[in-house]
Order: structure tokens, then sequence, then C-alpha cells
């Protein structure tokens, strides 16, 4: 089961029963609609979701704010001169909670902490069409749920067409490690995700290689905002990108179905 993702009147909009949300995820450079948050809002009631979330730039908090939406994180740079926050409403009073006390020590830890860039990235390569089946293959198996449909390797080939570049670390001619960079080519900011290892090689430094690599790739290319979102849950990930000197933007409360069920999530940014 995943949510579906349509465009309507140029905006891109996930919407299911998965994450049981409604995710305006981008907008057409064109897309204007002073009656969004309306909107977005309907569709969610109309479908019975119990959260709206929204990426727009800051300049539309007040249409949000206005409707009841509330500010959930703020990414510098994310619409190129202007900042990106992450609006949303709650339907469901059970998703408007706070981080458990073993995720809030987890970001504690994180934000204190003094970044330490790492230099070595240089094994890792860019990865092509002819590479969505093993991308796809360790995505899935990696993750028990995910919020995307991975699995779907004509998923992974529809992304690559919409700007996504995957990157990845081999080792004996097997994917090992890998990340991928979701393009906003107009803006010059791009979103780090899908970051998974093999079960095996976890804990070896791997995906911080791969990290590596793709913020050179992307700084090489003109590219000067990155931000990531994370499992509020995972150490691992929140640490690999604070010391990576990535700053604490706000957390999405139980927003992304993983495993488990919805959890909470951490946007990180920095300059490139």
């Amino acid at each position: 089961m995943s949510d579906d993702i349509m465009n309507i009147d140029g905006f891109t909009i996930q919407q299911g029963p998965l994450n049981d949300r409604v995710y305006l995820m981008s907008s057409a450079p064109n897309a204007r609609d002073s009656d969004l948050p309306k909107k977005l809002l309907t569709m969610a009631q109309e479908n019975g979701r119990g959260k709206v979330l929204a990426k727009v730039p800051f300049s539309m908090k007040k249409a949000f704010l206005d409707d009841g939406y509330v500010v959930e994180a703020r990414v510098r740079g994310m619409f190129g001169r202007e900042d990106g926050i992450f609006v949303s409403h709650f339907l469901d009073d059970s998703r408007d909670g706070l981080l458990s006390d073993g995720e809030m020590s987890i970001l504690h830890r994180c934000v204190q902490e003094d970044p330490s860039p790492s230099g070595d990235g240089e094994d890792v390569q860019e990865l092509d069409e002819t590479h969505a089946g093993i991308i796809s293959s360790l995505l899935d198996e990696t993750f028990q749920g995910y919020p995307f449909p991975v699995h779907d390797v004509d998923f992974i080939r529809q992304t690559m067409d919409n700007g996504t570049r995957y990157f990845g670390l081999f080792q004996d001619g097997d994917l090992v490690s890998l990340a991928s960079a979701e393009c906003d080519a107009k803006h010059r900011c791009a979103e780090i995700t899908d970051m998974a290892t093999m079960e095996d090689e976890r804990g070896n430094g791997l995906s911080r290689k791969v990290l590596v690599h793709l913020q050179g790739i992307l700084k090489k290319d003109g590219y000067r905002t990155a931000y990531t979102i994370a499992r509020s849950r995972s150490a691992a990930v929140n640490t690999l990108f604070s010391r990576e000197g990535y700053h604490y933007a706000g957390s999405l409360r139980r927003n992304t179905f993983f495993g488990d069920g919805l959890e909470n999530m951490n946007v990180w940014h920095r300059r490139l």
C-alpha cells in the first residue's frame, strides 16, 4: 500500500491512508492559488485524513496561519532568496503531539554537538536508470515500511526523470550504501533522502561517505541549500547530519509512516 502522488493545477500533492495526510510537496513556478490552504484542508476532510502538511515559501505564512495552520519547521534558502516553511493543520488531535523523551535526548545531544565535517567520499558514484532495480531492492530491504513506493522500480525511474539524483557506494559489485537528492534546480535547493545501508555494513561510516560526495557534487553544480527530513528516533541519522554542519530547523509531528507506524521527523538544513 502506498499513497497517491498527483498533480493538480501545477501543485504536486501526496494523499492517502498510509501516511494519513495530505502533503503539498511542490508547486510549479507559475502555480498560484490564494485559496490553497482551504483547498488542502477540504481535501483532507473529504478523505478523512488526520493531517495536512504543506511545503511553501515563507511569504505564504500568513495565508496558512489565518486558516489555522502552524509552522513546524523553517529552512533557510529553500526557495532561493526566500526561506521555506513546513506548515501543518492537525485534523486529528493525536497528530499534534510532542517528541518523546528519547527523541528529545537525541535532538539535544545533536544540537549541542560541534560539527566535524568529513572529506572522505572518493569511492562514491552517481547512479542512473540502469541501477533502478538495485536501488529499489536496497531501500526495500532496509525499511520495513516506507512513505513512498520505493519497492516499485518504475517509481525509482520516475523520480530520476523528475530530477532526483542517486549516489551509491559499491563493494565487491554490490550496492551497499546509497542516498538521493531531490533537486530543485530553479531555487538551487535539494532535499537529501533515501539514505540506506546494508545491515551488515552499518556503523562503518558508509552513509557519511555517500553524503559527503553527494554534497560536493551539488555544490559544484551550483546548489546553495541542502536539507533533510530525518526520523526523530534515529540517533545515527540525526548525528550524521549534525556532524556535517546541518542546523536543526524544527520537527514534523506524527508525520511519516515507517514500519512501526507514524513517526516524528526532524528537519535539518545547511548552506553548501
